[in-house]
């Protein structure tokens, strides 16, 4: 009867877990596991993993924002952005860069922090943070909205009412990034937080 009551345990319990982790981890569908338990990002083996904020979420539980999310909203906030679809489309993409890590690497490209600045816009984020403060969670963000390249579309960004690939269209020109990878994905999961 114990080899019985395993094997249900395993076809109820670990076959479910373990095509959630797939179809997450390898075919890169959202909803199913938090990214933060296997990053999509080219990085992802430079991104650390919050201890306080990994864990596998249902379908049908409603995502709670991290207190570093929570900063970038109240921050965006304070920059009049406030369009729920604005808000979305650049927590989505700060988690698909570095999965808010702002110690993310990326060395294939030279690529560091929230939104994985790089050659000139890596040097200026050095410059204004300090070298021993470049890997800051917080001077990174606060540089986000001193940068030249983000204070050009920061009026189109404020804009309300628009869908998500508008202010995906923006932050492709800020960011600069080869691949979708999840953006979207993400973008649409805050959009549901939020709500």
């Amino acid at each position: 009867i114990h080899t019985v009551e395993l094997f249900n345990y395993h076809f109820r319990v670990m076959i479910p877990l373990l095509l959630s982790i797939f179809s997450s981890c390898v075919l890169n569908l959202p909803y199913q596991m938090d990214s933060r338990i296997c990053p999509t990002n080219a990085n992802s083996e430079q991104v650390k993993v919050d201890e306080n904020v990994a864990y596998f979420r249902s379908n049908s539980a409603k995502y709670e924002l991290t207190s570093k999310e929570n900063l970038v909203v109240e921050i965006l906030k304070e920059y009049g952005i406030t369009d729920i679809n604005a808000i979305s489309t650049f927590l989505g993409n700060i988690r698909a860069e570095s999965n808010f890590n702002p110690s993310a690497y990326n060395t294939s490209e030279d690529a560091l922090g929230l939104m994985q600045w790089r050659l000139g816009r890596k040097a200026r984020l050095e410059a204004f943070c300090g070298l021993e403060n470049t890997s800051n969670f917080d001077c990174q963000l606060s540089y986000i909205f001193t940068e030249p390249d983000w204070q050009n579309i920061e009026p189109k960004y404020q804009v309300q009412g628009q869908p998500m690939s508008y202010y995906q269209g923006l932050l492709r020109d800020y960011l600069r990034y080869g691949t979708e990878g999840n953006r979207r994905g993400y973008s649409q999961q805050y959009r549901e937080a939020l709500k």
